[in-house]
């Protein structure tokens, strides 16, 4: 449904593709570097350790420069969270150091943060814990401590250490089975590989009580209201559909739900966030690497149609199955309920689409109690003639405000104007920039307002539009308010 008050010639629609598991592995190589956060780097570091094999392994060569300085780069990085680490962050960072089995430091720093894991396990098999922790938080961290000790597997007595880890946690999770009504809880326990048999099969009955569809179809793993991640936060329903993933995948009985879950996966991917934060983006990627290994076949055409008619089209040739593929067209006429369509010539598996309806609305005043800001534009404009804007400023007594009058493109603001004002003790200083200009508004007395003119010079002609301006006390931009802009008519 688009907005039925669009603005003439602003409707446009974007379509991505994302042809598989390698365009998204591709794309997380050029965009992790870019985030930051304890899960966020030990995502790009456990990226950087995986990225050679999975390219690959999907029919790609791997740019080995490029992952040797994300390698370093997300290495600095990890050793900086890793000096002094809590349990939840050395589970995190633990797998991602031992990615990179022939860099030695990692190799170390992964040993240690697994070892201070596997001490933080209790006698009864649970991990960590404390005063205040629900039961499912609980075993939530369990099965993350599981995961973070089984990524250590390079010796005997490492991998002893695993097993009996894991059994313990085995013990845990079925002296608690009648007790655990999530699937999300259940599919964290089965990703990481600490229940098999009868436990197991349970697990995965709770999974799939889970799992809902979407209006449009799509099926994803519902949350509880009071499910909680290791570190106490809400996790994403991506990083709860990529967990069901992980917990089904292999079971041929279930691969139609698997299917359906990773589908949802690849069109909830974004180019600059990916899935939302580091911990999903850690499992999610996992997921679809695993699920579409498969390369997808060059020459399938890529079609979006508005009630059965063609809006824009395009083809996923050799060049472009590396890539995410970006199409865009305008698309007046939007407003109101249509039915979208997004088609492949021919079908292939491992094809995720995310459609994007953009339309830009009149403005509406948003004031608050105490901020006012009625302005005048005189009505005859000419390129290359000073207009004035005359506005009126009603703000809180005794308090400094900043206005931020918004221009549009090919305004000026006429500097001797404003130096005028500022010497009169209106303004205490005021500064210019593309597409505004900021006054610094001296404190008003009681019940006074603020009367100016500001000279403006239009230098290019038509009608310009320009962004909302707004009104706020000094230091204080949550307390503002914003105020549609006059519309420029210039000759």
């Amino acid at each position: 449904t688009g907005p039925a008050d669009a603005l003439e010639g602003s409707e446009a629609v974007r379509l991505q593709v994302f042809p598989g598991a390698l365009a998204l592995v591709r794309s997380e190589l050029s965009a992790a570097p870019g985030r930051g956060g304890v899960a966020e780097d030990a995502y790009t570091l456990l990226l950087a350790g995986r990225a050679s094999p999975l390219l690959r392994s999907l029919g790609a060569q791997p740019a080995v420069d490029v992952i040797g300085d994300l390698s370093v780069l997300a290495t600095q990085r990890a050793i900086r969270h890793a000096r002094s680490p809590d349990v939840p962050s050395a589970v995190l960072l633990a797998e991602a150091a031992l990615a990179h089995p022939d860099n030695p430091v990692l190799s170390r720093l992964g040993e240690r943060l697994a070892a201070q894991v596997a001490a933080a396990q209790r006698p009864d098999g649970t991990c960590q814990g404390a005063d205040g922790w629900t039961l499912q938080r609980l075993l939530v961290t369990t099965a993350a401590c599981v995961q973070a000790v089984r990524a250590a597997q390079g010796s005997s007595a490492q991998k002893q250490r695993a097993t009996a880890v894991a059994l313990r946690a085995q013990g845990a999770f079925e002296r608690n089975l009648a007790r655990l009504d999530d699937g999300y809880t259940a599919a964290a326990i089965l990703a990481s590989g600490s229940a098999t048999g009868s436990i197991a099969d349970a697990l995965k009955e709770k999974v799939l009580k889970a799992v809902a569809a979407g209006s449009d179809g799509a099926k994803f793993l519902g949350l509880d209201s009071a499910v909680v991640r290791a570190d106490g936060n809400r996790p994403s329903v991506a990083e709860a559909t990529a967990l069901a993933v992980l917990a089904l995948q292999g079971d041929e009985k279930h691969a139609a739900v698997v299917a359906d879950l990773g589908t949802w996966l690849l069109s909830n991917y974004s180019p600059v966030w990916g899935w939302g934060e580091g911990q999903a983006n850690l499992v999610a990627l996992r997921a679809v690497t695993a699920l579409f290994k498969a390369p997808v076949p060059p020459n399938v055409k890529i079609s979006l149609e508005r009630d059965g008619q063609p809006v824009v089209s395009g083809l996923l040739d050799a060049a472009h199955l590396h890539d995410v593929l970006t199409l865009e067209a305008l698309a007046p006429g939007s407003g109101g309920l249509h039915r979208w369509g997004v088609k492949a010539e021919p079908a292939v598996p491992g094809l995720g689409f995310s459609l994007t309806l953009a339309a830009h609305v009149p403005w509406k005043d948003e004031p608050l109690a105490g901020l006012e800001y009625p302005a005048t534009l005189q009505p005859k404009l000419e390129v290359g003639k000073a207009a004035e804007l005359e506005l009126t400023v009603a703000a809180p007594a005794n308090t400094e405000t900043k206005l931020r009058v918004a221009l549009p493109a090919g305004v000026q603001a006429d500097s001797p104007s404003l130096d005028q004002l500022v010497n009169s003790g209106a303004l205490t200083r005021y500064e210019t920039e593309d597409g505004a200009v900021v006054l610094h508004l001296a404190a008003l007395r009681p019940g006074a307002t603020l009367q100016a003119k500001l000279k403006l010079v239009p230098t290019l002609g038509g009608t310009l539009h320009a962004a909302a301006t707004t009104l706020e006390p000094e230091g204080r931009p949550q307390q503002g308010s914003a105020f549609k802009s006059a519309v420029w008519v210039v000759k």
